[in-house]
């Protein structure tokens, strides 16, 4: 009689592995199977034995107590850094049970491993890239934490600005200490100018329109009130902004509002202009703009339809790729190298997407998420080459580290670990010895032994190799979790 495979198959797999599952398996693949089990069992099971069993030693008589060793001091986790953090999908960081609204990165990131994480229970800091937080609420009056800014000199002068449901707070101690520069003012964004050393320029996003200040928040301006031709963000609730990154010669300002669609201004936030060619009347609630926007006047918006994309500064917009479309997008991140990339993430309501062509096509990255909301996203300055991406959701922080890799072309096929040019049977127990722990994979053995997809190497991608060797499955394609 043959074989079937009757163990319930989770849902991880297509319903065309599921059938190729539950035909009859023939004999050859049933012994194998069988070999693979009892050879995991045994690994699982055996002790190390001798020869002979040693008589035990007598016990010896009581003596006085040796003190306990005085304990070791905790130790950090080593920062994420380069390929040594590299890991396949999302890695759940805390601070658990958190609604991360807002993530900001440390300019200098790759040294020093700062982020911050602005929450509805206050802001948390990490310099260990994510794997520790510390709670910073001190002179935080208002702990519904929606925004977060650091000063593009924060390495020098530990400055950064949050958002919150009663105003805008400072800190020029990195976190350790808050004070209110704004009071009373549900604030939802914040753009501080690429030249904020110099200038000492901010804007805040809130229900009643920007807010501008140019002495590091020690006063503000209103900027949708006085003359018609400063009306057209009269009675906005505005949601979203963003800077140009040469605003210290362009003063170009974008803001994104509540139904009304988006509006630029280009002489530092003192006049607006709708800018909603393409774009229609959109709720948009997030905005990104190319590092190389000078050049390339290229800028995106996040809307409850999906992503819009300008190449000419925001006069004209048309619909990125369609795997957006009925999503609410929450957070923009484009990539610091997109001149060189062409890299942008999203994040919705339906989790993580990312783009490698300027938002032309979408790729999920949901993995181990869980399904939570993704509400920021956290880009390191360097992601072109180290591919660290926070996403802040309704239940904390996650990372990932391996989106460059994935992106890239990987050598190899799938299912072939060994790189001898065949998928068979030494990749079946390479594939065995990944699952049990027997060896630590590379980065492109890891890629290319999860076949279905699921984020993990196991057993079920050992089945699938078994499956081709037999002529079962045809082919196996797409490996690697996305």
């Amino acid at each position: 009689m043959a074989l079937v495979c009757s163990a319930v198959i989770p849902d991880v797999l297509t319903k065309r592995q599921m059938n190729v599952i539950d035909r009859p398996l023939p004999r050859t693949l049933a012994l194998l199977l069988g070999i693979a089990a009892v050879a995991l069992l045994i690994h699982a099971t055996a002790t190390p034995t001798s020869a002979s069993t040693p008589t035990p030693a007598p016990p010896e008589p009581p003596t006085t107590p040796t003190p306990l060793p005085t304990p070791t001091p905790v130790v950090p986790p080593t920062p994420v850094q380069g390929v040594a953090a590299f890991r396949l999908g999302w890695i759940a960081l805390g601070p658990q049970g958190a609604e991360v609204r807002a993530l900001a990165l440390s300019p200098d990131f790759d040294n020093d491993s700062i982020i911050f994480a602005g929450t509805s229970s206050g802001v948390y800091r990490s310099t260990w890239a994510g794997d520790a937080w510390q709670e910073v609420n001190t002179g935080l009056g208002d702990t519904n934490v929606r925004a977060l800014a650091l000063s593009p000199a924060f390495a020098n002068d530990s400055t950064l600005f949050a958002g919150t449901s009663g105003g805008v707070y400072r800190s020029t101690v990195a976190g350790a200490s808050w004070q209110r520069v704004l009071p009373g003012i549900n604030t939802v964004a914040l753009g501080l100018s690429p030249a904020f050393g110099v200038d000492a320029t901010l804007f805040a996003a809130t229900e009643d329109g920007v807010f501008r200040s140019v002495d590091a928040g020690e006063t503000w301006n209103m900027l949708n009130q006085g003359p018609s031709s400063l009306q057209a963000l009269a009675g906005q609730q505005v949601v979203s902004l963003e800077l140009s990154p040469a605003f210290g010669n362009d003063s170009t300002v974008f803001a994104g509002a509540s139904g009304d669609g988006a509006f630029r201004s280009t002489d530092g936030g003192d006049n607006w202009e709708a800018i909603n060619q393409g774009l229609g009347n959109a709720f948009v609630r997030s905005l990104a703009v190319s590092p190389a926007f000078h050049e390339d006047a290229t800028l995106f918006a996040g809307t409850n339809g999906g992503v819009f994309r300008s190449t000419d500064g925001g006069d004209t917009w048309a619909p990125t790729g369609q795997a957006l479309a009925s999503m609410a997008v929450q957070a923009l991140a484009v990539s610091p190298g997109f001149t060189s990339d062409s890299a942008l993430v999203a994040g919705a309501y339906g989790g993580v997407l990312f783009s490698n062509d300027s938002g032309d096509t979408w790729r999920q990255l949901d993995g181990s998420l869980g399904g939570n909301s993704v509400l920021a996203l956290g880009m390191s300055p360097t992601f072109e080459n180290d591919s660290i991406l926070f996403a802040g959701t309704s239940d904390g922080v996650f990372r990932r580290t391996d989106i460059v890799a994935l992106d890239a072309a990987i050598p190899g096929v799938c299912g072939d670990q060994n790189a001898d040019g065949a998928v068979n049977i030494f990749d079946v127990i390479i594939d065995l010895q990944i699952t049990v722990g027997m060896i630590e994979p590379t980065p492109t053995q890891q890629i290319l032994s999860d076949l279905n997809r699921d984020g993990t190497v196991n057993v079920l991608d050992a089945i699938m190799i078994l499956q081709h060797i037999v002529g079962m499955l045809p082919s196996l394609e797409g490996c690697g979790p996305l």
